[in-house]
């Protein structure tokens, strides 16, 4: 709401023209379900009753918001994290603060602290490792930049599998 009243813009159109588009993240956007983009992949959660998969259609807000809701594809995220390090989003000052532990204790290492909108982990001997996450029912994702690799990572379910399981297993093996 404080974007679209400073701006005077809806909030998935000033994203599109602010973020989606500087970081070249065609393929990513806020639809409505009944009008979604050809290729988009439906999210799907297990029904106990019927003993099947049904689209988590009833599941979700119509359209997203700034609690989420986007509809992304992997190509899209990697971009996102390209943009934001090459300084098309933010200053290298106000990234480097946003990438900064700000918050938290750390004793749990899977969640870690928190950053100016992203969480991150203790890097294995070198710097820190900032992620960003989301789910609904039905979707997962979890997505996380390696400075130390040099790596971008990216993981995304549409049946609400557990990528953060996957994400931490692949970590692990690369350190």
């Amino acid at each position: 709401m404080i974007i679209e009243r400073l701006t005077r813009q809806p909030f998935d159109e000033y994203l599109r023209e602010n973020v989606f588009e500087p970081c070249n993240m065609s393929g990513t956007g806020y639809y409505e379900l009944d009008r979604l983009p050809a290729k988009c992949a439906v999210n799907y959660v297990w029904c106990n009753s019927a003993e099947d998969l049904r689209t988590n259609i009833f599941c979700v807000d119509a359209k997203g918001t700034g609690a989420g809701g986007a509809f992304i594809t992997v190509k899209d995220i990697a971009n996102f994290w390209k943009g934001l390090l090459e300084g098309k989003l933010l200053s290298t000052e106000m990234t480097a603060s946003m990438l900064k532990k700000h918050s938290g204790e750390g004793d749990d290492p899977e969640e870690g602290y928190y950053g100016y909108g992203v969480w991150i982990i203790d890097g294995n001997g070198g710097e820190d490792i900032p992620y960003f996450q989301g789910c609904d029912p039905g979707v997962s994702f979890i997505s996380e930049y390696n400075p130390n690799k040099n790596m971008i990572s990216v993981y995304v379910s549409n049946y609400g599998d557990n990528v953060w399981k996957i994400a931490r297993d692949i970590r692990n093996a690369l350190n």
